[in-house]
């Protein structure tokens, strides 16, 4: 009897449990390693670093790579992990359109401020012209790592200047689309800080349903229960936030070998959650060096002289296994 109740037991939670999906990505043990991708919920963006110009081995690489991806059909979007006032990541933009990808590049609150967000705008535009689609405007605003950020801002105040460039380039650049700064992508602080900037009016910035198109609201997710989070605000604001366009700009795992987990595993809870029409990994390459973001890497020995390492999640994005 006392055998029955159990099995009785597994299986009542086992089917209670069935859709908790945040929870099952907390934790991946190697016996639940994956060997195939599954494309079905992949979207096509990876996130690349910019050191160096045309002729520089990290350049030269990494496109060589980003075209084996874009020629599987597994790469349409890049996105600029360093565009700045001074051209950088102009050489990788340029690079992108000529093989057919489309860019979005990021435009640090440094730069915004330095000049005046209208005016680096303008500047932005005529350094990067038509190579670069979609402008990301910010980034974690609250990251206090100068790796990341050397301003950081507030959403009190980071909407209302956002929505004044947002209507300057709406009247002088009427095409053009832009992102908010994503949202910080790990516990604690993303409820919070997203919450911050819907209060302070982030989704009434556009109320034209006929330019709703133009701006598009972006975070970034890298643990279950930073999606939970999220979960809770879309939940909250579901009729609002359904009317928006919503972009992951990155996602990703610091461990090679589960990387292909989490394209089978979290990519589709990040599906479910926030509804997003694309997901970028972070990263192509995060450099040679051991430790930090290493291993969010699709490659790696890209500039150190040893033999490129290309992750198995990438072999299968450039078709190298099926």
């Amino acid at each position: 009897m006392a055998r029955l109740f159990f099995i009785v037991f597994i299986s009542v939670v086992g089917a209670l449990c069935s859709g908790c999906r945040w929870f099952q990505n907390s934790f991946i043990g190697p016996s639940e390693l994956a060997d195939t991708v599954s494309l079905a919920s992949w979207r096509p963006c990876v996130v690349v670093q910019n050191p160096g110009f045309r002729g520089d081995k990290e350049f030269e690489v990494q496109m060589q790579e980003v075209e084996k991806l874009y020629n599987a059909g597994t790469m349409r979007w890049m996105r600029l992990g360093g565009a700045n006032l001074k051209g950088h990541a102009l050489d990788y933009a340029i690079e992108a359109k000529s093989m057919g990808l489309n860019v979005i590049g990021g435009i640090t609150l440094a730069d915004l401020e330095s000049l005046g967000w209208e005016n680096t705008y303008d500047r932005m535009k005529q350094i990067f012209g038509s190579n670069v689609d979609i402008w990301q405007i910010g980034g974690e605003i609250a990251n206090t790592d100068p790796s990341v950020n050397l301003v950081t801002m507030s959403p009190e105040e980071y909407v209302p200047k956002l929505r004044n460039l947002y209507n300057h380039i709406k009247e002088r650049y009427p095409g053009d689309t832009i992102t908010s700064a994503p949202t910080y992508g790990s516990i604690p602080g993303p409820r919070e800080e997203f919450e911050k900037l819907i209060h302070h009016g982030l989704l009434d910035i556009e109320t034209d349903p006929t330019r709703s198109r133009n701006l598009i609201i972006t975070i970034h997710v890298y643990t279950s229960n930073a999606l939970e989070d999220y979960g809770k605000v879309f939940n909250r604001y579901n009729r609002e936030l359904s009317q928006k366009r919503i972009w992951v700009t990155e996602t990703g795992r610091n461990n090679v070998s589960e990387q292909i987990n989490w394209v089978n595993r979290f990519y589709p809870s990040i599906l479910n959650t926030v509804h997003p029409e694309m997901i970028c990994w972070y990263v192509l390459w995060a450099g040679d060096e051991p430790g930090g973001h290493n291993e969010h890497g699709l490659i790696n020995n890209v500039n150190n002289g040893l033999p490129l390492v290309e992750s198995d999640l990438f072999i299968q994005l450039s078709g190298g296994a099926q």
